[in-house]
């Protein structure tokens, strides 16, 4: 679970580094997911009540919160490489 939300939040602050004022599609996180409706809304359902994403049918898109989680998260890898 944790690996999926470590995941998501990353991936959402690089595409908001990279692609400043762009929104992430939903359906890019559900294909990474494998397609897997319940774990889709499972996962992405536990961040946005956690305050890390904000969540609509179509987009996802990371709250501070949710950029404090993807930066600590990458600051942990960098150490581990």
């Amino acid at each position: 679970f944790m690996v999926r939300v470590a995941s998501i939040a990353t991936t959402l602050l690089e595409m908001e580094e990279t692609h400043p004022g762009q929104q992430c599609p939903a359906s890019s996180f559900y294909l990474a997911l494998g397609c897997d409706h319940g774990v889709y809304e499972y996962v992405t359902g536990a961040m946005a009540r956690a305050g890390w994403i904000k969540k609509t049918s179509c987009t996802l898109a990371l709250t501070e919160k949710g950029r404090e989680l993807a930066r600590k998260v990458n600051e942990a890898l960098e150490k581990k490489s």
